[in-house]
């Protein structure tokens, strides 16, 4: 049912960056690309986004730092929580939040022919402070 659908299908932590117009930027992980930064006028284009919202979080500075270490990773086609090798934008934000002694348990939902995954949104709640 149209209910059970996600509201936000992709997700990134905002980062300081001195390197791009106003200093902010997205740190998030990007089918093809990995984890890169791209500037939030990049991140919110009508090419990238049909729309988003921004959540703040009381650790979100500690946040930021911890998910700049995995700068570079490759992209997880797979969707898979068990691939340290590779990493998609929801278990970007979960590492990270794990790496600075967050407590989060996201609820992972079971996509055919994928497995369990976690969702912008549920995780988004599981931050929620």
């Amino acid at each position: 049912s149209k209910g059970d659908l996600p509201q936000w299908t992709h997700v990134g932590i905002v980062v300081r960056d001195d390197s791009v117009d106003g200093g902010l930027a997205i740190l998030h992980a990007i089918d093809k690309r990995g984890v890169v930064v791209d500037s939030v006028a990049h991140f919110f284009s009508d090419s990238e986004a049909s729309g988003g919202t921004f959540q703040r979080h009381p650790n979100g500075e500690l946040l930021a730092q911890a998910a700049k270490s995995y700068l570079g990773l490759p992209y997880d086609d797979a969707l898979s929580l068990d691939t340290p090798e590779a990493i998609y934008c929801t278990e970007l934000i979960l590492r990270a939040a794990g790496d600075i002694g967050m407590k989060v348990t996201p609820v992972t939902r079971n996509l055919p022919l994928v497995g369990s995954v976690i969702f912008p949104d549920d995780l988004a709640a599981s931050l929620t402070p």
